[in-house]
């Protein structure tokens, strides 16, 4: 059964390497956005090609990062969104931290999972 839903579009992706990367465009069924200081695609990988289809653009399937304003009940609100070479590792452009969490965002960091 095939199931059609409203998500916001991934625009692009700079990560070239990634499996889901077709000429700078994102062609995964959805992404997965990290919780953390900055919002990290998790769906990105490198590999070889993976794209099968490249009539379909991605969409945010869900964003774990609720320190961000464009997240409600952890799902992207925003119409689209890029995924950006930010500091050497790929996440969204469109991060936006909370007024009262900018001071300092590791503050109010979910403690890592005890192993």
């Amino acid at each position: 059964m095939r199931m059609t839903l409203d998500m916001p579009r991934v625009s692009g992706c700079d990560n070239a390497e990634c499996a889901y990367n077709n000429d700078l465009q994102c062609h995964a069924r959805a992404v997965t956005l990290s919780s953390g200081v900055i919002a990290l695609c998790e769906t990105c990988h490198v590999a070889p090609r993976h794209v099968r289809n490249v009539q379909r653009i991605a969409g945010v399937g869900s964003c774990k990062n609720a320190n961000c304003r464009h997240n409600e009940d952890y799902e992207c609100i925003r119409d689209e969104m890029y995924v950006a070479n930010i500091d050497g590792q790929f996440g969204c452009h469109s991060f936006s931290p909370h007024t009262e969490l900018m001071e300092n965002p590791l503050e109010n960091l979910e403690p890592a999972p005890s192993r």
